[in-house]
């Protein structure tokens, strides 16, 4: 079988495997009921994934590697601008709300998968896209007045990431409507919350920052033996 087929057979068995894990849910996915859809046997499919769970894998690096490219195209214009992003930051959010319910197939896979217990989102595209958008995010925590120590910044980073993947999913699965009103509330959250936070820093006494510190220390050392 030449290349460019076997990559034509792969790609339509995981355009399926999205499209079941979108509209089902990740655990109702057969590669039975795939192989028989596309009219091809069972073991073919592990011909080109040799487990399940690889195939999984597949699906959803396909998605990061499409998402980043989405993000990357939107969203690099504004790094560095901090004026241009905080006018522009809530119809962004709608834009991504709005793609989100038309893409709820994605949307609901993606989100299921890294949220599973066997979710595998060490990817290249995964790891791609977490990089960049940290880069983009950091730009909410450059206020000229507000200085947060480089841990506490990633973690409002990865909570306005982790903002934004949860409304998008809520609107795939219709629990929220892609509306400015929503795209307004999801936004005030992020910018209010990282002022919010960066102010509470400033207003430390020099014995609370220092054990504030010690503890931002203590909690990244833990997380890195994991």
């Amino acid at each position: 079988m030449g290349r460019r087929k076997l990559i034509h057979v792969e790609d339509r068995i995981i355009k399926r495997v999205i499209f079941y894990g979108g509209k089902f849910g990740i655990a109702a996915i057969s590669t039975k009921k795939i192989a028989s859809d596309l009219r091809i046997s069972e073991p073919t499919i592990y011909v080109h994934f040799k487990t399940k769970e690889n195939l999984l894998k597949a699906a959803y690096a396909s998605i990061m590697s499409a998402t980043y490219a989405t993000e990357k195209k939107v969203f690099e214009p504004l790094i560095g601008k901090r004026e241009a992003f905080q006018e522009k930051f809530m119809d962004i959010l709608l834009s991504l709300l709005e793609a989100s319910k038309k893409n709820k197939g994605l949307v609901v896979f993606a989100f299921e998968y890294r949220h599973s217990a066997s979710g595998d989102t060490k990817g290249e595209g995964t790891r791609k896209e977490s990089e960049f958008m940290h880069s983009f995010f950091s730009s909410l925590t450059k206020d000229s007045d507000i200085r947060l120590p480089r841990m506490m910044e990633d973690k409002i980073i990865t909570l306005a990431i982790d903002t934004i993947e949860l409304y998008c999913y809520e609107v795939a699965v219709g629990i929220e409507e892609p509306t400015p009103m929503t795209a307004k509330i999801m936004g005030s959250m992020i910018l209010n919350g990282t002022r919010g936070i960066g102010k509470l820093i400033e207003s430390f006494s020099e014995e609370e920052r220092k054990e504030f510190d010690k503890e931002l220390t203590e909690e990244s050392g833990s997380s890195n033996k994991k």
